[in-house]
């Protein structure tokens, strides 16, 4: 697994370089899950939707990070208890 960063100035590309990574990473198999502030959540699965279509737009997923806190959690708390 690895985590990629994508930074830039408004303008510069972000969105099309990480759309054309999601694209590729998913057209080839791979597991894809993409990080985004909660008030954008919406409006990135309505861009990945459009620029992916449904068959690889299905093969991602779109977190928010208080969602992966949650995930990360859960997941403690359950290895807490079941030991």
């Amino acid at each position: 697994m690895s985590i990629t960063f994508v930074t830039g100035e408004a303008g510069s590309g972000k969105t099309f370089l990480i759309t054309e990574k999601i694209r590729s990473f998913a057209a080839n198999g791979r597991k894809v899950t993409v990080i985004v502030p909660e008030q954008f959540s919406s409006d990135a699965e309505h861009k990945f939707y459009n620029a992916l279509g449904i068959s690889l737009f299905n093969k991602i997923k779109v977190e928010t990070f208080s969602r992966i806190k949650y995930l990360a959690q859960k997941r403690r708390t359950f290895r807490k208890c079941s030991r």
